[in-house]
C-alpha cells in the first residue's frame, strides 16, 4: 500500500516560507490559524441572549429545564397585561422548547383555569394562577 499524503506541522516565519514556495514553484496547501485568543462560544451565546428585548426575560435560572407550562405562567405573571401567542411562541423557542408545543400546552393551562384568552390570540394569567404560584399582584 503506497502512502499518498503526509501532513506536517511546524512553525516558520511566513516571509521565508512564502519565498521558498515561490522560488521552487511547488504546490503547497497552507492552513493558517489566528494567534489571537479565541472568544469562548458560551460568551458569544451570552452576548446574544443579553441583546434580547427585556419583555422576554425569564425568571432566574433553576436546576434543569423548566416545563413549558411553568415558562408560560411565569411570563404571564410578570406581564399582567397579557401576551400574544406570537410572543409566547418566541419565548418557548428562547427557553429551548418547541414552538409547536404551544397550542397544546396553552389548551391544558386554560382547562386548569390558570390562563384565559384575552381576545385575538392574547392570553393572560388568571387569579387562580397567582394563588397557585404564590405570586403577588
Amino acid at each position: 500500500m503506497a502512502i499518498k499524503q503526509f501532513t506536517f506541522s511546524f512553525k516558520l516565519n511566513a516571509e521565508e516560507l512564502l519565498a521558498y514556495v515561490v522560488e521552487h514553484n511547488i504546490a503547497v496547501s497552507i492552513e493558517a490559524y489566528g494567534t489571537g485568543p479565541k472568544k469562548p462560544q458560551a460568551q458569544q451565546e451570552l452576548a446574544e441572549i443579553t441583546e434580547l428585548p427585556a419583555m422576554l426575560a425569564l425568571p432566574g435560572p433553576r436546576m434543569g429545564k423548566q416545563s413549558i407550562q411553568a415558562v408560560i405562567i411565569a411570563f404571564l405573571l410578570r406581564h399582567q397585561e397579557g401576551a400574544t401567542a406570537t410572543t409566547l411562541r418566541e419565548l418557548l423557542d428562547q427557553s429551548g422548547h418547541s414552538q409547536k408545543s404551544f397550542n397544546g400546552q396553552i389548551h391544558l393551562l386554560k382547562q386548569k383555569g390558570l390562563v384565559k384568552s384575552n381576545g385575538h390570540g392574547a392570553f393572560k394569567a388568571t387569579p387562580k394562577a397567582l394563588k397557585a404560584t404564590g405570586a403577588s399582584s
